[in-house]
Order: structure tokens, then C-alpha cells, then sequence
């Protein structure tokens, strides 16, 4: 499955582990990559922005929405029509990918999902979610997932 990622997850991953995102396979659009590039200053993730595939393609599936970014009606055009699991903390973009139908995981429920797929093992989903829940939006959400982990 292809993984189409927001902003916040890549600079979540790239304060946290940035050698995640070596190993998979990510997508987005140019506007979030501007986005990143905005907010981080994250050496590492600069270089590594090349393995990222930057999606070109051009949609107009979705009407706009007060509540949503253009850069978030692309990214569930983008989403929609590729199939692809939309990664993102941005729960107003999660709530319209849900209701169209697009399969969407926060930062923190993406490191129990790459747990469940043998891409990460526990100790590492673990330790990853443990440096997360220093720098999210909503530590309660990673501490949620901590135990949840634990527990299988």
C-alpha cells in the first residue's frame, strides 16, 4: 500500500527517527514538502527528502471546503484517486479523508500499524512513540497507543 503523508508526520518522524523514513515508501505532494522544508531545520531530513516520490498528479474530485487548506483538498484528491493511506495529525483532514471513504492514521496509530506489519519490532514501536510523546501536538493520544502496544 502506498503511503501519502502530511506535513506533521514528516516532521514529527524527522525530529524523532529520521531513519524511519528510509525505510518506506512515501509519497506527497509539493506544497507539503514546502511545508517541511519551512518548518524544520533538520539537516538529515533535507538530504533525505529525495526519497520521498513527490506526486505531480492533478485532481479535481473534491470541492473546497471552508474548513480545509488547498493543500488538504489536494492531498484527499491525491489520496482518493491513488488509493493511498493518508497519514496525518490534522484531525479536520482526517475527519473529511474518513467520510470519503480514505483510510488515515495519526503519527502515533502509523508506529503501532508499522508494528502490526512487521516494518518496526515492539522495543523499537516502543522507544519511537516514547521520543513522539516529547515533541506532539497531543502526548495523551501517543501515551494511548504506548499502552495499547504494550499489551500485545
Amino acid at each position: 500500500m502506498k503511503f501519502l503523508s502530511n506535513a506533521t508526520f514528516l516532521i514529527n518522524i524527522s525530529r524523532v527517527q529520521p531513519t524511519l523514513l528510509d525505510a518506506l515508501e512515501l509519497s506527497t505532494i509539493k506544497e507539503v514538502l514546502e511545508e517541511v522544508k519551512y518548518y524544520t531545520g533538520d539537516v538529515y531530513f533535507q538530504k533525505n527528502i529525495k526519497r520521498i516520490e513527490v506526486i505531480k498528479d492533478r485532481y479535481k474530485t473534491i470541492k473546497r471546503q471552508k474548513h480545509l487548506s488547498y493543500t488538504d483538498i489536494k492531498l484527499l484528491e491525491v489520496a482518493f484517486n491513488r488509493n493511498a493511506l493518508l497519514i496525518t495529525d490534522d484531525l479536520r483532514l482526517r475527519s473529511s479523508a474518513k467520510s470519503r471513504g480514505i483510510k488515515t492514521y495519526t503519527t502515533p496509530l502509523f508506529m503501532a500499524y508499522l508494528l502490526k506489519n512487521g516494518v518496526l519490532n515492539k522495543k523499537e514501536c516502543i522507544r519511537i512513540l516514547a521520543k513522539l510523546n516529547r515533541v506532539y501536538i497531543r502526548p495523551r493520544d501517543v501515551q494511548k497507543v504506548i499502552e495499547k502496544v504494550k499489551r500485545w
